[in-house]
């Protein structure tokens, strides 16, 4: 995402969460991720270490706009891009 956008949003329960550089945005996220995590009761095992994955994203859509702001299916080499 870093490389691919100069712009995101982070979208939480439908409102925007953040907006910035992919860097700010992707560190946001995180935080709530690790906060998240941190209010969840932990497991306890015994001899054992348990970790489990409970944080996923997902890209609902991408457009490509050209300078009039219409979205693309082709570009053209050299042409503006958004």
């Amino acid at each position: 995402m870093k490389q691919l956008s100069d712009r995101a949003i982070l979208l939480l329960h439908g409102r925007i969460e953040a907006q910035g550089t992919p860097k700010d945005v992707i560190n946001r996220y995180i935080g709530l991720v690790l906060e998240r995590q941190s209010r969840r009761p932990r497991k306890r095992t015994v001899g054992a270490v348990s970790a489990t994955a409970t944080a996923t994203s997902e890209i609902l859509g991408v457009q490509i706009l050209n300078a009039r702001r219409e979205a693309l299916s082709l570009v053209s080499s050299g042409e503006a891009v958004t």
